[in-house]
């Protein structure tokens, strides 16, 4: 079965975006190839998928659970906390790749927001590059 992994930077405190919804303080960082990848974008929106993009209205449980039971690589999950925290509630990602930029934004939307229940991970690796620590943690 397919793995599934949360791919996101945040400032080193805490923040996936700034207090306007902004993430030009992460100019340069990016994932090099993804463009040879298939994406999927949830969407309320109507929109026309293209051979690497795909628009869809699904729930992103109910994708991504999909998209496990597909045979292929493992699916990367880039997005913010609605995204995310449906997934975690469900116990749907098997590793966390978090970027932590050496900046702080004072405020902003924070990467988990508020938790209902308490999540304990186990690291897995740290990696350091241009500033920037990347911390690898897998479900424990």
């Amino acid at each position: 079965m397919r793995k599934v992994i949360l791919y996101i930077a945040m400032s080193l405190d805490g923040y996936i975006a700034d207090k306007n919804g902004g993430v030009d303080w992460l100019s340069g960082q990016g994932a090099e190839g993804a463009e040879e990848l298939t994406s999927y974008v949830i969407t309320h929106r109507n929109e026309r998928s293209t051979d690497n993009i795909k628009f869809v209205g699904e729930a992103p449980c109910e994708l991504t659970a999909r998209l496990k039971e597909m045979p292929g690589k493992d699916i990367w999950i880039c997005g913010g906390s609605s995204i995310i925290q449906p997934l975690i509630r469900e116990n749907l990602i098997d590793e966390y790749r978090v970027s932590v930029i050496p900046t702080i934004l004072g405020d902003g939307i924070l990467l988990f927001g508020k938790r209902e229940t308490e999540l304990q991970l186990r690291l897995k690796e740290t990696k350091m590059y241009n500033g920037i620590t990347e911390i690898v943690y897998t479900r424990r």
